[in-house]
């Protein structure tokens, strides 16, 4: 229901946007000047004839005066002066209820920024407190830099922890791994258990049927025993596939681009060179922009505590095996949880190519149409929905 909401607001302000002139405020004279030279003396010669007609005597500096509108300047000037002013209290309108979007992308950059990167450019104290008010200075958190891999927090590979990691994803990745080895002795300890106890159900079987039935579950063991071993790798090398599609994209997306100049130009919106009608625009987008990037954080949060629960159990899957095997011969659990694992790890390069197809696209029309810029977010979400119906993922 909001992605309808959202995209039926985008649809309205882009029609509105299209219909909508942008209105240029200007003296009597200013306007006057940009008027031909034949349909000024038309007007002349009319005015004479009224005058003539009415038998005034007007002169010749008052003709002027009543052709041109002169007189009247002062009460145009005081309408510019009014709409002036209110263009301005609703710009400042704007800015005042930016700054709760502003704050709350702000948080979201403190959070995912690395231990070795700036938040704020500048050397001093002073430099850096001076750039919270310049977009351009900040090292903002976007979804660009999520979707490519760029924040270390969100980085699953617990298996390669690198030097780029913050503090934080680097406790995290340590107690995933140790959690880990805790459930694979475990699950060593577990599976040895259950071969001696189908061993000893082997032998003493007294029917031909019993017999047959755990030689199916030792056969079972084995696969499963295999499993334990094997699993580590088919993690890290489904993690390295992710990673290699990733790559892919083009190392030029990571530049600035659509994000950083929504956050500009909203930042800009006393700038007076904005009409009220621009200022408006981007304010709208500006929200919108920070929603998805509030639902694009909360997501990939989300798939790292994922991801790192389903390795932390990864052994312990391996045990349910030969147990599913026996009813209706379907390991529901390890093919449940490969599916889960697949999907939130692949999720990543899924929308990394949506994201260089579209949003980075949008970024040239950012500047003349940014609400149909935002609609391509959506695309990345319905990019995620379409590839896990094809593959039939969870």
């Amino acid at each position: 229901m909001s992605k309808k909401l959202i995209l039926s607001i985008s649809i309205i302000i882009i029609i509105f946007n299209a219909l909508l002139p942008n209105y240029v405020h200007a003296d009597s004279v200013k306007m006057e000047s940009l008027q031909g030279q034949n349909t000024r003396k038309e007007v002349i010669k009319q005015t004479q004839k009224d005058v003539e007609n009415s038998d005034r005597s007007v002169s010749t500096d008052d003709k002027t005066k009543i052709i041109t509108g002169v007189g009247n300047n002062k009460g145009n000037e005081g309408g510019v002066e009014a709409s002036n002013g209110i263009s301005a209290i609703v710009k400042i309108l704007f800015k005042v209820l930016s700054v709760i979007p502003y704050g709350i992308q702000f948080l979201m950059t403190v959070v995912t920024t690395g231990d070795n990167e700036q938040i704020l450019s500048g050397s001093s104290l002073t430099e850096k407190v001076g750039s919270i008010t310049d977009a351009s200075k900040i090292n903002w958190f976007t979804i660009k830099k999520a979707v490519l891999g760029k924040v270390p927090i969100f980085d699953v590979n617990f298996f390669n922890p690198t030097t780029n990691d913050s503090k934080a994803s680097s406790d995290l990745k340590q107690a995933v791994l140790n959690w880990y080895n805790t459930m694979y002795r475990l699950a060593q300890v577990i599976s040895l258990l259950t071969l001696i106890y189908v061993g000893i159900r082997i032998a003493i079987s007294s029917t031909a049927s019993a017999e047959v039935k755990y030689k199916v579950m030792l056969k079972n063991w084995l696969i499963a025993f295999g499993l334990l071993f094997i699993l580590p790798y088919i993690i890290v090398i489904v993690l390295k596939i992710n990673d290699f599609f990733v790559s892919l994209v083009p190392a030029s997306i990571l530049e600035k681009g659509y994000e950083e100049q929504i956050v500009q130009r909203s930042i800009e919106v006393l700038d007076p060179s904005q009409s009220v009608w621009t200022a408006l625009i981007y304010f709208i987008t500006y929200v919108i922009m920070v929603g998805y990037e509030v639902y694009f954080f909360i997501k990939y949060f989300k798939r790292v505590l994922t991801i790192g629960f389903l390795i932390i159990i990864a052994p312990l899957i391996t045990i349910t095996y030969p147990i599913d095997k026996i009813g209706d011969n379907q390991a529901q659990a390890y093919t449940g949880w490969m599916n889960l694992f697949i999907s939130n790890v692949f999720m990543q390069a899924v929308q990394a190519l949506m994201y260089g197809i579209f949003v980075f696209s949008a970024s040239a029309i950012a500047d003349k149409a940014p609400m149909i810029a935002i609609v391509f977010f959506i695309g990345i979400i319905k990019g995620e929905e379409i590839f896990k119906k094809l593959f039939k993922l969870t």
